[in-house]
């Protein structure tokens, strides 16, 4: 029977132990995910209420964004940042890269769909969120490394509860004649855009009906083809209305 010395049994689980290591880094490696992040948005909101932490959840495109490059290898990949952030927050990473390899499974089928619900529209945005997956406060980039940017967030966080009951509530009032203003200048601009359509639509029709050369009818068909394209976006902006109040209706429909 042959034996296996101790020392050579150690020396064969110490290579194994490497090796599972090794691998369990290589499949890391494989995704864009930082060390110390998940991609796992909901387990992380659940970790977040079972031990009364805020979650840090950055929405990212790591293989095109420069400022989310920067924020990465200036904050996020840091030792500094690791030591003070993991175990204070949950960190959550949403990678929306142009390269989908670069994400795991999970990231592949929720994370557009988690920028889209949480209506991120610039990158990097960075959400800090309660146990509830409720909104409490935003940042992106800044400027000043791992040190500034753990002072910032527990500011942040030190101080959400008091700006979500007093400062909210001001920022709200104070946007809603800005919104009003927005939503009745479009008003104004569709009323013109409609205005206008009938005038477009009778230009097309002379349009048509003018004589030109054999050899010119394809480069008249070209502009006026051109032109029909941006009278049907001046359409579709102008009856966008329409289209918000009949998908509105579909969906009271459903049940």
């Amino acid at each position: 029977m042959h034996k296996i010395s101790t020392a050579a049994f150690a020396a064969a689980f110490a290579a194994a132990t490497l090796s599972v290591t090794a691998a369990t880094l290589s499949v890391t490696a494989a995704t864009s995910t930082p060390q110390g992040f998940t991609d796992d948005l909901d387990a992380a909101l659940k970790s977040a209420k079972e031990n009364k932490r805020y979650v840090v959840a950055v929405f990212s495109g790591s293989d095109w964004c420069g400022w989310c490059k920067k924020l990465e290898k200036e904050i996020l990949s840091t030792e500094t940042f690791r030591k003070g952030a993991v175990g204070q927050y949950e960190l959550v990473y949403i990678d929306n890269p142009r390269d989908k390899k670069l994400l795991s499974e999970h990231g592949k089928k929720n994370n557009s769909k988690l920028t889209e619900k949480y209506e991120v529209n610039g990158f990097p945005t960075v959400l800090i969120l309660n146990g509830a997956g409720e909104k409490v406060a935003e940042m992106g980039y800044d400027a000043g490394g791992p040190e500034r940017y753990l002072e910032k967030l527990e500011e942040v966080t030190k101080y959400a509860p008091d700006i979500k009951k007093y400062i909210d509530p001001i920022e709200k009032l104070l946007n809603r004649p800005d919104e009003d203003m927005q939503k009745e200048m479009e008003n104004a601009a569709k009323r013109v855009a409609k205005k206008y359509i009938a005038i477009y639509e009778k230009a097309f029709e002379e349009a048509r009906a003018m004589k030109v050369p054999a050899h010119m009818e394809k480069k008249k068909q070209e502009v006026i083809s051109k032109q029909e394209r941006q009278l049907k976006r001046l359409k579709t902006f102008a009856e966008g209305d329409k289209s918000d109040k009949a998908k509105k209706g579909r969906k009271g429909k459903k049940k």
